[in-house]
């Protein structure tokens, strides 16, 4: 391991008490990762590793130790995945990982190897999946780093901050999560004082019992009456979709299914916004398996394009003609010849 581009003196010690490790550590990522290189390596060492030292300087030895075998195997992995050193593939990635270890303080060294590994999924999994939703998640996450009592309790805020940023899919989780979250961190999560005198069983009963109810709604004891509510997700897989074809969508198991006849998806949907999961055929043939009693739903769609519930009816012509329409209690989904997009329905 080469140091003549290091000058932290506590770094130069440590990489050569961990030259060994380092590097069978390079050496497998190199066997794994051919497109690792040295000089990409020494690069992110100096400016990445480095600062971090020269920040933390005077924590103690066996901790620095740690930090450093952590850090400098997610290098390897990032660079060996192209997130870090091909910033045309992932050009959001890079500063943003860089500016989590800046700012992670001692939640960097409670646990070195989770967090940077929990911080680096993230960044990447928010990003890609809806860019504009990462810069706003990243002000939470910092703002709970400073409140949570460890790395355990500050990961789990930070899903329920990934959920309220619009990945679905974590919205079960979330509301277990929220049930003893800390109030303080629920407040920076919902960006709401109010949080804090509420009952929170019954609020979480209303979130659960209707996945369009906003948090604000939910705090009042009586929300305002309730509008048919459109949203479209996903599109064409040319301008960053997921189909192919104009995609048709299923009901199976009490679970949306939605699929292009070659690509098949879970749909979550809910007040924050919509995420596609993608499954095997497999596990898709497996689905439906059982007869299920009817669901009762709020909906019912015509081939006008008429969309109405016990309390109101609107003409929605993007779906006159929809090629497959399903609903459950709360939600309705419906898809068109003419789109690449699952429309998805709601009373909000």
């Amino acid at each position: 391991m080469a140091t003549e581009q290091i000058n932290n003196p506590i770094l130069i010690e440590l990489l050569k008490e961990n030259r060994e490790k380092l590097n069978s550590l390079f050496n497998f990522y190199k066997f794994t990762y051919p497109q690792v290189e040295k000089e990409v390596v020494f690069f992110y060492l100096s400016f990445i590793i480095e600062p971090a030292f020269n920040k933390n300087s005077k924590r103690g030895k066996e901790e620095l130790s740690a930090f450093l075998l952590a850090l400098y195997e997610k290098l390897l992995e990032l660079i060996g995945k192209n997130y870090l050193g091909n910033s045309g593939r992932y050009p959001f990635f890079e500063n943003k990982f860089i500016e989590c270890i800046d700012q992670g303080n001692d939640r960097i060294f409670e646990n070195s190897e989770f967090y940077i590994s929990a911080i680096a999924n993230a960044i990447f999994n928010i990003g890609n999946f809806d860019l504009p939703k990462l810069e706003p998640w990243l002000i939470k996450f910092h703002k709970l780093n400073q409140k949570a009592k460890d790395n355990k309790e500050l990961f789990q805020a930070g899903k329920v901050a990934a959920w309220v940023s619009g990945m679905a899919q974590y919205r079960q989780i979330g509301l277990e999560i929220i049930r003893t979250l800390d109030v303080e961190l629920l407040q920076i999560i919902l960006d709401n004082s109010n949080i804090k005198n509420i009952n929170r069983e019954n609020f979480i009963a209303r979130m659960e019992a209707d996945p369009w109810l906003s948090p604000e709604n939910a705090i009042k004891e009586n929300s305002s009456p309730k509008k048919i509510l459109i949203r479209r997700a996903s599109g064409f897989v040319g301008f960053g979709g997921h189909f192919i074809i104009p995609p048709k969508v299923e009901l199976l198991d009490e679970t949306f299914i939605v699929s292009d006849n070659k690509n098949y998806f879970v749909l979550y949907a809910d007040v924050f916004g919509s995420y596609l999961h993608k499954i095997s055929e497999e596990v898709y043939l497996s689905l439906g398996s059982e007869k299920k009693d009817k669901i009762v739903s709020e909906f019912k769609i015509s081939k006008d394009g008429k969309i109405q519930n016990s309390k109101e009816a609107i003409q929605y012509l993007p779906l006159s003609n929809y090629t497959s329409a399903v609903a459950n209690a709360n939600i309705l989904c419906a898809t068109s010849p003419y789109s690449h997009s699952i429309f998805v329905i709601g009373l909000g």
